[in-house]
């Protein structure tokens, strides 16, 4: 005779044993199914940026977790690295996801500024320029004295005082009309309550503890002031400014040069960075490197060539950046790579760039529309995997809009639909007004 031993740490027996002991219904749990701001969010970065799965599935889960409630307290709520080639939408999905954390996916306007800190670390190159972030120290020139009369009716010059940092989320929220009229309410129940400071019976002290009760259930549906910190191309700033980013990722806040506290728990830190360029062209144009059995081939895959440019980029961040400022990242996990656009790509873009274009012309009253030969032939003019997206910009530039220009200036009274087309074996674009 057998025995048979039955493992009651399995899941399932758990499941049964639990239930059937307590006389409870037990519901599994599985993950994958997103919530509706992150499918929102998703619809929006397809939209509005082409290509680039990876990065934007790595930033809806970013933002999944900060609307969950499971962010780390007290320090920022994230951080993360874009790398890759030039032109291919690092800064771009950097401008999107500002715009999804804070809440304006319904207000977005393609072009429109976005709810952003953009810096060019191109102005920190030196050890002083940092003054520009967290202003001058005492004893030199620049060094700002709020009790100073001097300095009365001035601004601050430092770009990280709080004001400044939550000012794109405030202005977001302006044009909401429920946040607005909450602002409103809030500022109602403030005044109420300073009429009341001075009294202290009963009734007035009753009073104040409802008023304190409401303004606390308004500022939480008004929620925190969010802000995203955008440095482009970090390669290119001081050391001191990753520094001063160490104190940001890890405490949430940062002492500017006149001493006031500026908090960044309620800050998303992104870097882009550009190095690595000169392998990464040899590799997107299909030039050799090498010679031998290891040369480069022409014919070799995009998308092999995408995972090789991917591979170098990270390579050459790891190497730069110092340990300690990468972890704060989360080390390797922490930095995403851009692929090198193919030529499908680029046809999305430019019909993404046209649709932005007719909304910047629609008062002018004419609206372009492309023929596939006029597609063709912009496709081919603004194809650059070595540039990216700028390229076709240009080509629209030269291609379109010049000519566009000395149309609206000779004929004044053209309005409607303008077709463009290529005529066979010409340089350049055909107009014809509908």
């Amino acid at each position: 005779m057998t025995l048979r031993y039955r493992d009651e740490s399995k899941p399932f027996n758990i499941k049964n044993t639990n239930t059937q002991k307590r006389r409870l219904k037990m519901r599994e749990l599985k993950p994958g199914k997103k919530s509706p701001k992150v499918l929102e969010a998703e619809r929006f970065f397809d939209k509005y940026l082409v290509g680039h799965k990876f990065a934007k599935r790595k930033m809806l889960r970013e933002l999944n977790i900060y609307h969950a409630g499971l962010r780390r307290p007290n320090k920022a709520i994230g951080g993360v690295i874009f790398v890759g080639s030039s032109g291919v939408g690092k800064t771009e999905l950097a401008r999107l996801f500002a715009w999804a954390l804070l809440g304006g996916i319904d207000m977005y306007k393609p072009g429109e500024r976005p709810p952003a800190n953009i810096f060019s670390c191109g102005e920190f190159q030196e050890s002083f320029s940092i003054s520009k972030l967290v202003g001058a120290p005492s004893g030199y020139v620049g060094h700002f004295d709020r009790n100073d009369p001097k300095n009365k009716g001035k601004k601050d010059p430092a770009l990280f005082l709080q004001e400044t940092l939550d000012e794109p989320h405030i202005k977001l929220k302006e044009r909401n009309p429920v946040i607005r009229s909450l602002r409103e309410r809030l500022d109602a129940v403030t005044a109420e309550y300073e009429a009341l400071a001075s009294h202290f019976n009963k009734e007035a002290l009753e009073q104040k503890r409802k008023i304190r009760v409401e303004a606390r259930e308004i500022i939480s549906k008004i929620g925190p002031n969010l802000s995203v910190l955008v440095f482009d191309e970090f390669e290119k700033a001081h050391e001191d400014v990753g520094r001063i980013l160490l104190q940001i990722l890890e405490e949430g806040k940062l002492t500017l040069a006149n001493n006031e506290i500026t908090d960044f728990s309620n800050s998303y830190i992104i870097l882009t960075s550009n190095l690595a360029q000169n392998e990464i062209r040899k590799i997107v144009s299909g030039r050799p490197d090498t010679v031998g059995f290891g040369a480069l081939e022409k014919t070799m895959a995009l998308s092999t060539r995408g995972a090789m440019v991917g591979s170098i980029a990270r390579k050459a961040v790891m190497k730069t950046l110092p340990p300690e400022l990468l972890s704060r990242f989360g080390g390797e996990e922490g930095i995403i790579d851009f692929q090198p656009l193919t030529p499908e790509k680029v046809r999305r873009v430019l019909k993404l760039q046209i649709k932005i274009l007719n909304n910047r012309i629609m008062h002018t009253g004419v609206c372009l529309v492309l023929k596939k030969s006029a597609e063709d032939f912009l496709v081919e003019k603004g194809y650059s995997p070595l540039y990216g997206a700028r390229v076709m910009e240009a080509a629209i530039k030269t291609f379109l809009l010049d000519p566009l220009a000395d149309i609206k200036g000779y004929y004044e009274d053209l309005k409607g639909e303008l077709i463009v087309m290529r005529k066979k074996r010409d340089n350049k674009l055909t107009f014809y007004e509908k």
